[in-house]
């Protein structure tokens, strides 16, 4: 998941116009949510 991480930085850095950083944030935040479910699965 760590590469995904760093995707989404150069995305960020990488997005000049709004439209994109808007994408790279969503994207971001979608990152966050799997990583949350996959440690309450781990953990059930």
């Amino acid at each position: 998941m760590e590469g995904l991480d760093e995707l989404t930085n150069e995305l960020k850095k990488k997005s000049n116009s709004r439209v994109l950083k808007r994408h790279a944030i969503a994207f971001g935040l979608k990152i966050e949510v799997l990583k949350r479910i996959q440690k309450n699965l781990t953990s059930l």
